[in-house]
């Protein structure tokens, strides 16, 4: 017992005890007076037993630790080692991150013979549909990846096709002669879950239309801000509700949800469009600097106009305008047909329309003599001026069917006009304003889409 004891093989020092390295594999310790090489062991020092005297080398107080005790494994350090890199990220990871956070989908159509020579594939992009060039320098711009690699990541994504959308055509059995989508047992070619996810998407266009989904008056720059039940979201947050609303086990993905979603938000935004404008202007004799008697002037319009931006943006427009006047009487005053470019503006969040125009007419004036016959001259007319015009944006309510049908305000026109035979051709400067209500359609609101 007193050998084991010893100080030659273990030492009790601050709850730790120091043995032999060949005890603890089992092995005998051949030659206890031999140096040996030893390893600490973590124990707990054992209470001293009942009536012993207290044993002054195991008090703390008679063992202080060394004040700066030695490291067992000193850290090796290398000067000329370089740093350590962060970890690696996947460039193609980038570029996709970069595509999803800027509203990247493919269009619903692809333009005829996109892919061949030289049609390019189109891509929609921040809410707008733009040539594929255009997304590539965009993404190369924003991710400073190399063009061969963003163009082959954009690529890819716009295959395969999405699933048509063929909105409320039926589906039809075999031997049905009803206009229709064939079901896949007629040879169409179309796979049970593709069939879904068509109806599921067409039950997404439902799902919008129920609740009101539309762009914002004022164009977002992301395209990412929306309406749905005339509160302001998100596509991101449309998409959530959207492919809640298919049910526990749709067929479709809620990447597929959201890149449809995105493509009705293109649509909803519009684009280059054709309207029918008809017009009413009244200019009253005390808003008229020309020369001649003045009197009130009722102008009644008839516009077709080319619209060559999107609803929510500024842009140009052009028109081609047939017009009537007609006097306090009742009485023809003149005809006049022009053509008119136009620059216009949205402001208040699409409450106001702020428009710069430059028109060329020509007229067919109705004049009286002293002797009471009428007799009709034909003139030219080059003006430039402004309109400032309320267009009432509703986000939801009762009277959100006036949007885009309704427009009153104000309008200033000044330049040269004179008559195109006679004595005296000389051009004669003139201004005008006067007060205008406008009711535009568009086409495919009086005849539908074709």
């Amino acid at each position: 017992m007193a050998d084991l004891l010893s100080t030659k093989h273990y030492h009790w020092v601050a709850g730790f005890c120091r043995v032999p390295a060949g005890a603890l594999m089992g092995m005998p310790d051949e030659d206890p007076d031999a140096p040996v090489d030893a390893i600490d062991v973590p124990v707990s020092v054992p209470p001293p037993l009942a009536g012993a005297a207290p044993n002054p080398a195991a008090s703390p107080a008679a063992n202080p630790p060394a004040a700066n005790p030695p490291a067992a494994n000193p850290p090796v350090t290398n000067p000329t080692a370089a740093p350590p890199q962060p970890p690696s990220v996947d460039p193609e990871k980038i570029i996709r991150d970069w595509l999803d956070k800027h509203e990247f989908a493919p269009p619903e159509t692809q333009p005829d013979g996109a892919g061949k020579g030289s049609v390019e594939q189109h891509v929609l992009l921040n809410g707008e549909d733009m040539a594929l060039s255009d997304a590539v320098k965009a993404a190369v711009a924003g991710t400073q990846q190399p063009e061969p690699l963003v163009r082959k990541v954009i690529t890819a994504s716009l295959s395969p096709t999405p699933p048509a959308n063929f909105g409320s055509i039926p589906f039809v059995g075999p031997g049905n002669q009803v206009p229709g989508l064939r079901l896949p047992s007629t040879g169409t070619g179309l796979t049970d879950v593709q069939v879904m996810k068509i109806s599921e998407m067409s039950a997404v266009d439902d799902f919008l239309k129920a609740h009101d989904f539309d762009v914002p008056a004022m164009r977002d720059p992301a395209g990412a801000a929306c309406l749905l039940d005339g509160k302001d979201t998100t596509v991101e947050a449309v998409a959530d509700k959207a492919f809640a609303a298919l049910g526990q086990y749709p067929a479709s993905t809620r990447d597929e949800v959201l890149k449809h979603i995105r493509q009705q938000y293109v649509a909803a935004r519009g684009g280059n469009k054709t309207q029918l404008v008809f017009g009413y202007t009244l200019v009253p004799d005390k808003l008229q600097a020309a020369p001649g008697q003045k009197t009130t002037q009722h102008q009644f319009s008839f516009t077709i106009t080319r619209q060559h931006h999107a609803n929510d943006s500024g842009g140009m427009e052009s028109s081609f305008q047939g017009q009537v006047t007609l006097d306090e009487s009742g009485r023809i005053m003149g005809l006049s047909a022009a053509g008119q470019e136009a620059i216009v503006k949205p402001l208040l969040e699409g409450w106001i329309q702020v428009s710069g125009l430059v028109q060329v007419a020509v007229n067919a004036n109705w004049s009286r003599t002293l002797t009471g016959q009428t007799t009709v001259t034909g003139g030219w007319q080059v003006a430039a001026g402004g309109q400032i015009l309320l267009t009432p944006a509703f986000k939801s309510g009762d009277f959100k069917f006036l949007n885009g049908h309704i427009q009153v305000g104000v309008q200033v026109l000044g330049g040269l006009q004179g008559p195109m035979t006679g004595p005296d051709t000389k051009p004669t400067p003139g201004i005008s304003g006067g007060v205008v209500v406008n009711v535009p359609f568009d086409i495919t609101d009086l005849f539908g889409k074709h």
